[in-house]
Order: structure tokens, then C-alpha cells, then sequence
């Protein structure tokens, strides 16, 4: 990438987006680079999180509807704590703003996924996820491994995921992480746990693992070719 090709392209990104995709050594067009293959990767890694978070959301709203043998159970301020009963009003009230009526599953998929994962933090342990027994847990989660049987395990993967899609849905750089593949795994392998079905079907789209090991020169090549071919077409 030469100055022709980067200088163009401040003004869209601005310099000072780009100044996350580098070190203070980096040139414009190394953090120009990262910041490309950033838009790839984060393509790649969309189809896992949407899968993720909407079985995840809708295995906790389901074992959770059996426990508390009620499918509104995100209202029962006994059960909830004040932090979640509050993000759940929230979801109603953006609702209503939009002229529609709260029923349960509207209300299920407005609420944020950190909402969902919240409900894996440590003060429902007792009350939800270890009732004498991990029931519910397994309830929600089936195929959890024996030796990883514990909300514990699945907050951490949950979290993981939240994070990581927040990043991704903020255009956050997500390019310098460094474990940035073991933690694809690690939420496809949290997926499986929810439905090896769902994690299969994840699979067959997924070309996070290849847009990742291949780096970003062959994705930039093959850039320059496509606006190559369109100048030429113009």
C-alpha cells in the first residue's frame, strides 16, 4: 500500500481510528493494513456470535421458564435482582416506544445480551444454578462436559462472547488480540454445549478459522486486484 492508495482513505476513517490499529511506530499504511483485515475478521466472526447469543439467550429463557413454571419470570422481583428488573422495564418501555405490545418473546429478544449473561453471575448460583443439584444448569446447557458442569464455566464463555461482540458490533479492533482464534473456539465450543446441532450449522458458514490463519496480505492483494479491475472498468 503506497500514499495513493492510504491518503484517500483518512478522511472516511479518520486518523484518529486509525491511531488504534498501531503502535506510535506504525505508518498509515501498516495501521491502514490492520485496520482492513480488522473488517475481515470481524465478518468472519459474525455468523458464531449470532448464533451464540441467540441460543444462549433462548436456552437460559427456557430453563429458566421450567424452573420458575412461569414464562415471565424476568418480573418476579423475588427472584430477580434489581439491576436485571430494571434492564427488563427498559425493554419494555423501548417497546412501547415502537408501538409494540410486550409479550414475552418481543421482550426476550429485546433485551441485551449482557442481560443474559448477567444471569450467570455469582448471586444466582444458589437460586438458579445449583439448587441441590446443577438442574437447571443442565437444563439450559445439556451437552456441558462432566469436568466443566459449573456456571462458572459457562459465564466465562458467555462473557467472552459479549465481549468480543461488543467489540465487533462497535467497529472496536479486534485484530490484536492475542488469542483471538482460541477464543473462536472456545465460544463455538460453548455453542456445542447448547446444541451440537446449531454448532454444526455454525460450522459449515464459518471461515473465521481460514480468514485468520492466511493473515492479512493475501486479503489485501486480492483488494487491490478488485480496485484494480474497477478503474480500469470506469
Amino acid at each position: 500500500m503506497d500514499d495513493a492508495f492510504v491518503t484517500p482513505l483518512l478522511v472516511p476513517i479518520s486518523e484518529t481510528r486509525l491511531d488504534s490499529y498501531g503502535t506510535e511506530y506504525d505508518n498509515r499504511q501498516t495501521r491502514l493494513s490492520n485496520y482492513l483485515w480488522n473488517i475481515e475478521l470481524s465478518q468472519a466472526f459474525y455468523p458464531l456470535l449470532q448464533a451464540f447469543e441467540v441460543s444462549f439467550r433462548n436456552a437460559v429463557h427456557h430453563a429458566l421458564c421450567e424452573h420458575k413454571q412461569d414464562e415471565r419470570w424476568f418480573e418476579d422481583d423475588t427472584f430477580m435482582l434489581h439491576d436485571q428488573i430494571s434492564k427488563v422495564e427498559e425493554a419494555k418501555d423501548t417497546l412501547s416506544r415502537r408501538g409494540k405490545p410486550p409479550t414475552t418473546g418481543r421482550i426476550v429478544a429485546q433485551l441485551t445480551f449482557g442481560f443474559w449473561t448477567s444471569l450467570l453471575n455469582r448471586p444466582y448460583e444458589e437460586r438458579v444454578w445449583h439448587v441441590g443439584k446443577p438442574i437447571v444448569l443442565l437444563s439450559a446447557f445439556p451437552y456441558l462436559p462432566k469436568q466443566r458442569r459449573t456456571r462458572k464455566s459457562m459465564y466465562g464463555r458467555a462473557q467472552l462472547a459479549n465481549t468480543l461482540r461488543n467489540r465487533i458490533f462497535h467497529y472496536e479492533p479486534i485484530w490484536n488480540r492475542l488469542s483471538l482464534l482460541a477464543e473462536h473456539d472456545k465460544i463455538l465450543d460453548a455453542l456445542g454445549w447448547i446444541s451440537p446441532e446449531m454448532g454444526r450449522v455454525v460450522e459449515f458458514y464459518d471461515s473465521f478459522p481460514e480468514v485468520y490463519q492466511r493473515g492479512p496480505d493475501q486479503s489485501h492483494a486480492g483488494l487491490l486486484a478488485y480496485l484494480d479491475s474497477r478503474s480500469i472498468q470506469t
